[in-house]
């Protein structure tokens, strides 16, 4: 969630200056991203945490804000047209966080940004009542598993296999719960 998604940004708008070409209909793997963090939040009490992954501070799992609102925005600009619910869900999650200018990550992007329509997140609560309660990314491994998505939901992770091979750090068999 650090830097890895300004590569992408980048590229998509400079694509759509250079051709017009929509970059998120070319890279439809992408718009997971929103569905990742969703699934590794974790509702704290004062701040969101995680579960911890790879090179991931384990000391606290408090789950990075850094960069976050800006990739939710990208995410929701690019993906408005070719997966509206990804960007429905980046939008969500973008309200959950604190507003952070979008100029601070690189001065630009709140003028190509301002091209977009605008994206209408969820309803309040709507995301809550989802009645996934478990969801495999193949990619990193990872099984995430919850009772529920409110605060005081138990919340598991086990993480087997997985393409990636970066950041790993010898997960593998490694298996997480947060109660509370």
């Amino acid at each position: 969630m650090g830097q890895y998604p300004f590569a992408h940004f980048n590229f998509f708008h400079t694509l759509k200056s250079a051709t017009g070409v929509d970059a998120g209909a070319l890279y439809p793997g992408l718009a997971l991203f929103p569905n990742f963090v969703w699934w590794n939040w974790i509702k704290g009490e004062r701040h969101p945490q995680q579960f911890g992954f790879g090179d991931t501070t384990h000391a606290d799992n408090l789950l990075t804000m850094g960069s976050l609102y800006t990739h939710l925005t990208q995410y929701a600009f690019f993906f408005a047209d070719s997966n509206p619910e990804a960007a429905r869900l980046a939008a969500t999650l973008r309200m959950a966080l604190e507003p952070k200018p979008l100029g601070s990550e690189w001065p630009m992007y709140p003028f190509l940004l301002a091209s977009g329509r605008p994206v209408q997140p969820y309803a309040a609560g709507v995301l809550e009542k989802s009645p996934l309660r478990a969801r495999f990314f193949e990619s990193s491994g990872q099984l995430f598993m919850r009772s529920g998505w409110q605060r005081g939901a138990t919340y598991a992770l086990f993480t087997v296999g997985g393409k990636a091979k970066m950041h790993r750090h010898y997960d593998d068999g490694n298996f997480v719960i947060y109660k509370r």
